[in-house]
């Protein structure tokens, strides 16, 4: 039986060629694409899972309100690691971790920068499953002076992985090699190259009871057993007992007091395995995903493989009305039911599992570079989960029954009189199903083109909005450590001294590059309302090398000594203070440092458009992390290359390494952008297996009514009426299709657009585009196959009558 199953299926593949190459390749594409999209949302799912216990670790993070405002911190204070271990028995554990944005790292002569370098606790290893090749893990960082490096950084500095015992620099600071590392997994929520103890960190151990300042990142291990909801719900004490003394000495008010104005300090535990998906607070370790978009990307796998599974089956039925005939005669000479709802239940499946075997090929063609365009690497993670297995086997079972059901059941309970007697007219007209697909398949198409087109305008009107001052030509230079400390006036003098260089500048933060995320507490002299302002600390020219413009008062000058002891703000700190007129006034920031309002800044963006502008001070400061310059556009090629020759002539041992200004602010988008990009390839896809589907069901419906066509011409029916016939039908379900489509897609970018402070209308010009856009793709779809239906000889479907 089964022989004779595959040689009648085989048999109908070579006869149908072109509907069952649609049918496989089409679900095929669909398959692949939801394959594509799983390998990303395992990934995504599986952050920080690998470790030991990772359900009991929590990450300790602070809430609060201050003036009005909120705030989310993922850092905590120094001593709360120790106090979490021996004031809540419920601890198993507790590290922490301070990373370093950048430094200089000396191995012999040679000079590098790294961008991940951790100061740990000595027991960071037992509380995260990082393996170690070589080491023991409980003594690796016990030393002030140890250090561990990981395989890739050993190879890079030393040519081997094999350095236990060398010496190298960070920030002319000695430290031997202690430890080898295995490069850490791609999925979890931080990385590192290098690691340090914190005790060789002179800012922890300086300020090791400081609980005024949250500067490290705190993880703990909770014993088994332990509910973490009861465990926070103790923190409030433990908060009132060391942060009540600190907020006295900054406000001059109680605890009690602070809360009673609506202000508020707390501290939460934070699940390990939530950090890299549902965590966008202040000052964390590395960037985190959302899961909004692994939703996004999983409603967008659904539709597309919905799309091809619709197409498959519409196909397949109607595919499936060619053979009464085929039927009926079977049925004529004997062949059971049973053995024709096999024939085509068999058939169905078989072709899905082809597809299926097609996908996983493709998928895994395409896995790097769509891993790629992801920003990061996909892997097989859900290999072996019982689901995956499931999913993989299941999946063309249930396609391949859908799709067969109908004609098996139908068809095969037909009396073989009517299937030869009536012809396939009557099966032919059962095309309400069939109708309801096309309409969707076009509905989640124009839905995909739609939200594409609006990405697309967002991310263009982000890129291009006005940020409030000139960001283009600045070229941002790497200080940290201080590395060109000594002579930073002399190599500013000298690089100013430069035609290529308009201005200089130096400042401990910068637009743009994340670090201005931290928050001082101000008040007004006078008052014991506390106000949340971001802050840095810049020389005299940061104003105008950025090109700020003032709107009261003036910008720090050397002509005024007393300067130091004065700051600049911008709009939404005045409007924060409740002022009308700023300068002159008297703010009071921590141990009571009195800062006098010299001007104030016309409000710019310097963080992500994705929010507002937030009340930003500026500090007189003579160095810093970071370096700004100002260059002429007319040849930037040579104005890097002279500001390189004379950073290297003061700074010979750091590299040199820069970026410019507009491209840390497009960086900002990269989620976005990305995004932009999945979308219009998917959409791409969708169109073509909603198109490819289309074409074959037009194709069916000219060939059943391929002797209506050749009755017609006789009679003298004109082409284009006979094309507008083959065609109309298919227009009509096309704008329903639209119909359908606007007010989904309307919701769902309305929703999208809300994380944005600065966004786009959504413009009824887009909606139209879309829907003209499927239009014009359908009739282009189905007029080849109707012209050539429409022009055929008559006689060629006549002759036999």
């Amino acid at each position: 039986m089964f022989k004779n199953y595959l040689k009648m299926a085989v048999r109908n593949l070579f006869r149908h060629k072109m509907f069952y190459s649609i049918n496989i390749f089409g679900l095929a594409i669909g398959m692949t694409c939801s394959q594509l999209i799983m390998l990303y949302v395992t990934n995504e799912l599986s952050f920080d899972r690998f470790h030991v216990g990772a359900d009991r670790i929590f990450r300790i993070c602070m809430t609060g309100r201050i003036g009005g405002k909120d705030l989310h911190i993922a850092r905590s204070v120094r001593p709360m690691a120790s106090t979490l271990v021996n004031e809540f028995p419920e601890v198993e554990q507790a590290t922490r971790i301070n990373r370093l944005p950048i430094v200089s790292v000396r191995v012999g002569n040679q000079n590098f920068v790294e961008k991940q370098v951790l100061f740990v606790d000595d027991n960071f290893f037992s509380m995260f499953n990082f393996k170690l090749s070589e080491g023991d893990v409980r003594s690796v960082l016990a030393a002030p002076a140890s250090a561990v490096l990981t395989e890739e950084t050993c190879r890079k500095y030393f040519g081997t992985s094999q350095a236990i015992g060398k010496s190298f620099e960070v920030e002319n600071h000695p430290f031997k090699i202690a430890g080898i590392a295995k490069n850490p997994p791609q999925n979890s929520h931080f990385h590192f190259n290098i690691l340090l103890p914190m005790s060789s960190d002179p800012s922890i151990t300086s300020r090791a009871t400081d609980w005024g300042d949250n500067y490290l990142l705190t993880y703990v291990k909770l014993k088994e057993g332990v509910s973490s909801q009861d465990l926070e719900a103790k923190f409030p004490e433990m908060i009132r007992k060391h942060v009540g003394s600190v907020i006295l000495a900054a406000t001059g008010r109680s605890f009690e007091e602070f809360e009673q104005q609506g202000n508020a300090y707390k501290v939460h535990l934070q699940p390990l395995v939530d950090i890299h998906l549902h965590s966008h607070l202040e000052d964390e370790i590395e960037s985190n995903s959302d899961i909004k978009y692994v939703y996004i990307l999983s409603v967008i796998a659904g539709l597309v493989v919905l799309i091809a599974c619709m197409n498959f089956i519409n196909l397949s039925t109607a595919c499936s009305t060619m053979r009464s005939k085929e039927i009926g005669i079977r049925k004529a000479v004997g062949s059971g039911k049973a053995r024709l709802i096999g024939q085509f239940l068999f058939e169905s499946i078989t072709l899905a599992f082809l597809s299926m075997s097609l996908a996983l090929l493709v998928t895994e063609l395409l896995r790097q570079p769509f891993g790629s365009l992801l920003g990061g690497s996909l892997s097989y993670a859900f290999i072996g989960l019982p689901w995956a297995l499931l999913a993989s086997t299941g999946i063309p079972v249930v396609i391949g029954l859908l799709a067969g059901l109908y004609p098996a059941f139908y068809l095969a309970s037909m009396r073989p009189v009517a299937i030869l007697g009536k012809g396939d007219q009557k099966i032919v007209g059962k095309r309400s199903a069939r109708n309801i697909l096309v309409v969707f398949q076009f509905a989640a198409s124009i839905g995909l083109i739609i939200c594409t087109l609006m990405i697309s305008q967002q991310i263009t009107y982000l890129l291009t909005h006005d940020v409030g001052f000139d960001k283009e030509h600045v070229l941002v230079i790497s200080n940290v450590g201080n590395r060109i400390s000594g002579g930073w006036k002399a190599f500013k003098s000298d690089v100013m001294g430069q035609a290529a260089v308009v201005s200089a500048s130096i400042a401990t933060r910068v637009p743009f590059t994340g670090n201005l995320e931290s928050s001082t507490v101000y008040l007004s002299e006078g008052s014991s309302e506390a106000h949340l302002f971001r802050n840095l600390d810049a020389d005299y020219d940061f104003t105008r090398t950025l090109g700020l413009e003032l709107v009261a008062g003036r910008s720090f000058s050397p002509d005024f000594g007393a300067d130091q002891n004065c700051v600049l703000l911008n709009e939404s700190a005045v409007r924060e203070l409740g002022w009308t007129k700023a300068v002159g006034k008297t703010i009071v920031c921590r141990n009571n440092l009195r800062l006098q309002v010299l001007g104030v800044i016309k409000d710019f963006n310097y963080e992500s458009l994705r929010g507002g502008i937030k009340p930003l001070a500026i500090h007189l400061g003579a160095f810093g992390d970071w370096i700004l310059l100002r260059i002429r556009s007319t040849n930037i090629h040579d104005a890097v290359s002279i500001i390189e020759k004379k950073w290297k002539e003061y700074a010979p041992a750091a590299p040199f390494e820069y970026s410019f200004l507009d491209e840390n602010f497009n960086s900002l988008y990269r989620t976005e952008q990305r995004l932009q990009g999945i979308l219009c390839f998917f959409s791409i896809i969708a169109v073509a297996i909603a198109c490819m589907g289309l074409f074959g069901l037009v194709t069916f419906h000219a060939e059943t009514r391929t002797k209506e066509i050749g009755i017609r011409k006789v009679l003298g029916a004109p082409v284009a009426s006979l094309i507008l016939m083959l065609t109309r039908e298919v227009l009509k379900w096309v704008l329903l299709a639209n119909l359908i489509a606007w007010p989904i897609a309307w919701y769902a970018m309305n929703k999208w657009l809300q994380n944005f402070a600065y966004r786009i209308n959504l413009a009824i010009w887009l909606f139209l585009l879309s829907g003209l856009v499927a239009l014009a793709i359908a009739l282009l779809t189905v007029s080849w196959q109707a012209v050539k239906a429409a022009t055929a000889n008559p006689v060629q479907s006549l002759r036999y009558e």
